[in-house]
């Protein structure tokens, strides 16, 4: 492709070229794959294109013949897919070179962005405002960014709002379900149209975002009214699903060098408990379960799935009898509420 050329591919198409700039997961690939009629028009550059549309008809005429290769992988889809990842890597080079021609290009003021120009005083604006404080109040979230149509003040009637987290948490594993779970409860809770991403440093890099808007930020949160605490000090230690609702056992920075660790209960995005708990050992900064169990057994630490259960289960039944846990709590009624057709443990 020559540069001349690259200068005046239209932005989305652009981003779409750049997304091959990075091994992406396969049912990614096949439907960034699949929009052809902006990917036909690069096949000089990029022909291998060709060889994926013909490999995309082949799978989809297979599936209307064993619909259940959708769900249970064939051989033969085992080895379409094989054939795919081999092209992702001959695609993979040159789409990086259009990513290095991009910022060398926005650099040199020859590619410029549609500068941001929301209409602050538009519903859509202040409702993208309203939503973006209540995220940014939540325990791992610290920036809201408004992306889109509403940041350049192009929205309609019937716009959605697209907003733009950041966020503590690396770990996908088991953290992804309550990051949906927040999403669906601000979508129903705002009864509005949301698209809510998580920032991706690729995403970034290609442009995607621009022009965005902060909308809010949060960098530390209250525990029960303690002094602030940064959120990315925070250590997300386990998160697992019980009675509908997740519970995630949070990690406060030490403040001791004794094995006592500073742990606050949430379930959903309310602050249920704060309590104490003591292990031996370094737990270091690891942010997802499967990290932290491997660190513990490196460690000698026995914790397992079973003992968390026990020690959920166990924190749970002295809650739902109101005894008095060797913990400092504040539980609002409708935590009781919540719990009491709970199973036993």
């Amino acid at each position: 492709m020559q540069l001349e050329l690259f200068l005046s591919i239209p932005k989305k198409e652009r981003i779409l070229l750049m997304q091959f700039s990075r091994i992406l997961p396969m049912e990614l690939f096949k439907e960034y794959a699949n929009q052809r009629t902006v990917l036909t028009q690069y096949l000089e550059d990029f022909p291998e294109f060709r060889t994926v549309f013909v490999i995309l008809d082949d799978m989809e005429l297979y599936y209307s013949y064993y619909p259940h290769a959708r769900e249970t992988k064939t051989e033969a889809i085992t080895s379409w897919e094989s054939e795919l990842k081999k092209i992702q890597k001959r695609i993979q080079p040159k789409a990086k070179k259009l990513v290095k021609w991009f910022h060398q290009l926005k650099k040199q003021g020859k590619i410029t962005e549609e500068k941001a120009k929301p209409n602050i005083e538009g519903a859509l604006f202040q409702r993208a405002r309203e939503i973006s404080q209540h995220l940014a109040s939540l325990w791992f979230i610290e920036t809201v960014s408004l992306f889109g149509s509403v940041a350049v003040g192009t929205e309609k009637k019937g716009s959605d709002i697209d907003l733009l987290l950041h966020h503590t948490i690396r770990a996908k594993t088991k953290v992804e379900p309550v990051l949906n779970h927040i999403k669906n409860d601000v979508k129903q809770r705002f009864n509005i149209d949301l698209d809510m991403l998580n920032h991706s440093k690729h995403m970034e890099n290609i442009g995607f975002y621009e022009p965005a808007v902060v909308m809010a930020e949060e960098p530390a949160i209250k525990i029960f009214g303690q002094h602030p605490i940064l959120k990315k000090d925070l250590q997300v230690f386990v998160v697992d699903l019980y009675a509908g609702h997740h519970l995630q056992l949070i990690l406060l920075p030490k403040t001791t060098e004794d094995t006592g660790y500073s742990v606050v209960l949430i379930s959903d995005s309310e602050q249920i408990a704060l309590f104490s708990i003591k292990m031996e050992g370094n737990l270091g900064i690891f942010s997802s379960l499967a990290e932290n169990r491997l660190a513990l057994k490196k460690q000698n630490i026995p914790f397992t799935d079973a003992d968390f259960q026990r020690f959920i289960g166990d924190l749970m039944t002295e809650l739902l009898r109101k005894q008095e846990p060797e913990l400092n709590h504040v539980f609002p009624e409708s935590f009781y509420e919540s719990y009491k057709d709970m199973p036993t443990f």
